[in-house]
């Protein structure tokens, strides 16, 4: 069999240099649906405070089939995997990674929130189905995979793998490892998808000013059981990536602007939602109108674009500003779940009692960090297992090493109001907060 990776042509990558896409992925890439992703912004409104952030889940998804290539071959020859296999391996998993965020919808995650989710959807099973019901893709898949005893059915069922029990890929690959392993190269806190965001979202905001030597880290990745173990010499590449990481969180998607603008965003969608403006219900149940809306087609429907919130959001006239800031001890911010409700009711409680009027429903809302923490880090109860040169092994849960890499105090939420009223809730900001500890102490 001739092998799909001997013609490829090379496309220049800000981040990596050059980077290939072979012969075989350039239908896919061509696609209506895969073609789609240029006007989608991955970081959603994240530039409406960080200019830079522009750029497409198009180029999100060519690097991380890049990041998983590379991946696939460092990590599988330590095990003696056949070159064969390998080639096998890359030309699934690559497919995998290019399609695995096709599914999403404009503005990325404030469109999952916002439509997908309360209509028990996601981004992963929308793109399983553009995958299977798109032709161009489905049929790109199958002459592709066909000799090596994959259907497409495989890559979508592995698009809409949440975790290792729904991974497609099983069987022993040889005598010290099976597919199981392939699993960690998609998803997990050291995969593809989490290198080439950290990589990529750090370069384009500008935020993060840091070299991460993601190479040195596969050379020192090995198989391991159903997983991979990392030798200890890779500590300070897994230790970067995560405080990498969680400087992002930090400065990036908790940024005051980027959430207010997110939440301002959503709300918007909602609304359009709830008025039928758009009907979201008949486009999530066809691919091929799902496939209409960017980030440039949705805010511009004939019926929509002259709604007074669609108005404001497209000229970056955001309502809301950030005026508390509740900081917590670093060692207790783990430890305690926080009531928004009960903080709502305080903040607009003590806002009246100073004679100024206040709608509960749109004139504040409460954003935690707490609950942005967890989808940052869903992988939170993954474990790094460290080898050590005494050939002890060390497991070790992200969750474990996330209280050191804050600073010693913590935002734990923040109350944003209207801009009208900001003046007023910042000149009892202090008193607001004094109630806040009396009454509940929330931590």
């Amino acid at each position: 069999m001739k092998s799909l990776l001997s013609r490829y042509i090379v496309t220049s990558d800000p981040v990596y240099g050059y980077i290939k896409i072979y012969d075989h992925e350039v239908s896919i890439l061509e696609s209506e649906a895969f073609q789609r992703l240029r006007r989608i912004k991955h970081l959603g409104v994240t530039d409406y405070a960080y200019p830079g952030a522009t750029y497409t889940t198009f180029l999100h998804s060519i690097g991380t089939a890049h990041i998983v290539e590379n991946m696939v071959r460092e990590v599988l020859v330590k095990a003696d995997v056949s070159y064969d296999d390998i080639e096998r391996y890359v030309v699934l998993l690559r497919l995998i990674l290019l399609l695995h965020d096709v599914g999403y919808g404009p503005y990325t995650y404030v469109f999952e929130e916002a439509i997908l989710e309360p209509r028990q959807l996601t981004h992963e099973g929308m793109g399983a189905r553009i995958a299977e019901e798109f032709s161009e893709i489905s049929v790109g898949i199958e002459k592709a995979l066909r000799d090596y005893g994959y259907t497409y059915k495989h890559v979508i069922q592995a698009i809409n793998s949440r975790n290792i029990d729904n991974w497609p890929f099983r069987s022993q690959i040889n005598s010290e490892i099976n597919e199981k392993v392939l699993f960690h190269f998609f998803k997990g806190a050291f995969s593809a998808n989490t290198i080439d965001r950290v990589l990529r979202d750090s370069y384009y905001t500008g935020a993060i000013r840091s070299v991460i030597d993601w190479r040195k880290l596969l050379y020192y990745t090995l198989p391991y059981e159903d997983g991979v173990v990392f030798d200890s010499r890779a500590t300070d590449i897994l230790e970067q990536i995560l405080i990498t990481k969680m400087r992002l969180l930090l400065h990036v998607y908790y940024d005051s602007e980027v959430r207010s603008t997110s939440i301002f965003c959503r709300n918007v969608l909602k609304k359009l939602d709830q008025e039928k403006l758009i009907d979201f219900d008949a486009i999530v149940r066809d691919v091929y109108r799902y496939l209409t809306l960017d980030d440039y087609t949705i805010f511009s429907i004939e019926n929509v674009r002259y709604v007074k919130e669609v108005k404001s959001f497209t000229y970056g006239r955001n309502p809301y500003v950030a005026c508390i800031e509740y900081y917590v001890p670093r060692e207790k911010y783990f430890k305690t779940d926080i009531d928004i409700n009960e903080i709502k009711r305080i903040v607009v409680e003590r806002i009246r009692d100073c004679g100024t009027e206040i709608d509960v429903d749109s004139d504040l809302f409460i954003d935690v960090l707490n609950h942005l923490m967890k989808l940052i880090f869903k992988e939170r109860e993954y474990e790094i297992s460290t080898r050590y040169g005494d050939g002890s092994i060390v497991k070790t849960k992200i969750y474990d090493f996330l209280p050191t890499l804050f600073n010693c105090k913590v935002v734990a939420f923040r109350v944003y109001v209207k801009r009208t009223l900001s003046d007023k809730v910042c000149n009892m900001r202090y008193k607001i907060i004094s109630s806040i500890d009396n009454e509940i102490g929330v931590y």
